[in-house]
């Protein structure tokens, strides 16, 4: 099934922590993440996984630019109810695909077969370094702003066995929304 791609700024209550000083923008029109979320066998449940394609527009920039996606990942405990936001953070420099066009790819385990541990969504913003310049962070570090893309649910996940084929990243598209 396909999902048409929603995107809004979602705004963290907890911020994302550390010091982020220097300008920061918020274009969330810049943003696209397409994802499928795969449990690795049919037969019995194992771990559930999900893949995520992430592409942002930068706008003009200086030449050699990096741009970097910084992220964690929320989600729930089951067995305690307690909820967490970024989680295991971490940052991927973004490959510049065109002038202005940045990619890269995410892989998380979301569910385990012994773990209450459920990975729900990705909260992340964008930094863009230029050469000589303060960093610039898109998604509002500064103002407590981040990103937020909600996983599709491991009940609606696609079940392969080993040398299926997996499904098309198209299938599930993962919904950014504002809070």
């Amino acid at each position: 099934m396909k999902f048409a791609l929603t995107a809004f700024a979602f705004i963290s209550l907890a911020g994302f922590a550390g010091d982020f000083p220097q300008e920061e923008t918020l274009f969330i029109d810049n943003v696209t993440m397409n994802g499928r979320t795969i449990v690795h066998s049919c037969s019995n449940f194992s771990n559930a996984e999900t893949e995520l394609e992430v592409e942002f527009l930068s706008g003009p920039v200086d030449y050699g630019t990096r741009v970097f996606i910084e992220f964690g990942w929320g989600g729930s405990d089951q067995s305690t109810g307690k909820t967490f936001e970024w989680a295991q953070k971490n940052e991927l420099e973004l490959e510049r695909k065109t002038p202005m066009t940045w990619k890269g790819n995410l892989t998380q385990t979301i569910a385990q077969r012994s773990s209450p541990v459920r990975i729900l969504d990705l909260n992340f913003v964008f930094r863009v370094q230029e050469p000589g310049k303060p960093a610039r962070y898109v998604g509002g570090v500064k103002s407590g702003n981040t990103f937020v893309a909600h996983l599709p649910k491991v009940e609606d996940s696609t079940c392969v066995n080993p040398g299926d084929a997996y499904p098309d990243f198209s299938e599930l598209v993962v919904q950014i929304e504002r809070n």
